[in-house]
């Protein structure tokens, strides 16, 4: 399908979508050769199938709209739908209330598995509510509800490494925007920052989060305590060192790390117990441990060439698109930063989101681009 939309594309792709398209194959290329000389690793193929596969998503999504465009209202009300539902499952959640809208869906997992994918949706959300009220009041005032929704579960999942996504992600919302609200809008706006979080602060579980994590990663480095979250999750990532440098082009194999841990706990001193975790809890550890310096390298550039790919679209579309390469490329630093403390994109829901949402959002900045482009030759001609 994808091979059908690119030769009917009506300007031929440049370098750097080839060049992300590539990565793709590559990676999933590189999965598949990982699997054969690791001897297929339990549930090794599944792991490349329904996870590191989902990227392939980006490919036909990306060419349909780079050709065709994408109604920026109707992507709008996909992110409200999705905020809505998520945010009265969080809330079902955190009432212990058994109605959850989509616990079907997710498998029953609790919801701070999909923390990542309600905080893409605000941030897309907070850019567009500002664009949203200057046009239309009503509309835009509506984009509160699924906005607060959106904050709410990202609030109560405790996931410390989302909450760290976004505020790098606002801070650099702030700076992309600092032009556009002068003086007046800045102060305003910070003020808003100021009293949001220190309200925020004041929630215990908030600050129980926080500084428990502190307490833990001391502890590690001290007193070599490897029992709790943060211990644990250090002493995850020594091993994927260890995996990824005894095995540094192929790694242990999509699916190799839990199995083995369980086969060589005994001789290393690993804990037992940590076999039970299909990667380290680490996006960048994970890739190193299964895929090798090959795949460590094909993740990051995932994540990095699409970002690339939106600041070049910030910085070239007119001022009433710009907000499109904006949001993308916030999503972009949200799975970045969150990758760092967990591995989204091993999770089935996750990376099928986020190849779907760059799909869509570097497949409308393309688009504009090349109408600006078509609007410009145009005029030459006249």
């Amino acid at each position: 399908i994808s091979l059908i939309i690119e030769r009917h594309q009506p300007v031929k792709l440049d370098k750097h979508e080839w060049f992300l398209i590539l990565t793709i194959v590559l990676l999933i290329i590189h999965g598949l050769i990982s699997l054969w000389v690791n001897d297929f690793p339990e549930f090794g193929y599944e792991h490349v199938r329904s996870r590191i596969g989902k990227l392939l998503f980006f490919i036909p999504i990306f060419l349909f709209v780079r050709k065709y465009g994408f109604p920026y209202w109707l992507f709008l009300l996909m992110i409200t739908v999705g905020a809505t539902v998520g945010g009265i499952d969080a809330i079902a959640e955190f009432l212990d209330n058994d109605m959850k809208i989509w616990k079907r869906l997710r498998g029953g997992d609790p919801v701070f598995y999909y923390t990542i994918i309600m905080a893409s949706f605000l941030m897309i959300l907070l850019i567009a509510i500002p664009k949203l009220i200057r046009s239309n009041k009503l509309i835009g005032s509506l984009l509160i509800i699924p906005t607060i929704f959106a904050l709410f579960t990202v609030v109560i999942s405790g996931t410390r490494g989302v909450w760290l996504a976004l505020f790098i992600a606002l801070l650099l919302l702030f700076v992309a925007k600092r032009k556009e609200l002068r003086l007046k809008g800045s102060l305003i706006l910070v003020s808003i920052a100021i009293v949001l979080f220190t309200s925020l602060w004041q929630i215990d579980y908030i600050q129980s989060r926080v500084k428990t994590a502190q307490q833990q990663f001391i502890s590690y480095f001290e007193k070599n305590n490897k029992r709790y979250s943060v211990g644990t999750r250090l002493e995850l990532w020594r091993i994927a060192w260890i995996m990824g440098k005894e095995n540094p082009v192929f790694g242990v194999g999509p699916g190799g790390y839990s199995s083995t841990i369980k086969k060589q706990h005994q001789n290393r001193g690993w804990n037992a117990r940590l076999h039970g975790y299909e990667y380290p809890h680490g996006q960048f550890p994970g890739a190193f441990a299964t895929l090798g310096v090959p795949g460590l390298i094909l993740h990051l550039l995932i994540l990095i060439v699409p970002g690339f790919m939106f600041f070049m679209g910030w910085y070239n579309l007119s001022s009433r698109k710009r907000h499109i390469a904006l949001a993308g490329g916030l999503v972009v630093v949200v799975f970045f930063v969150s990758c760092l403390t967990y591995d989204h994109l091993m999770g089935r829901m996750q990376v099928a989101v986020y190849a779907a949402l760059i799909g869509i959002l570097l497949g409308m900045v393309k688009h504009a681009q090349l109408q600006k482009d078509a609007e410009r030759v145009g005029r030459d001609i006249k």
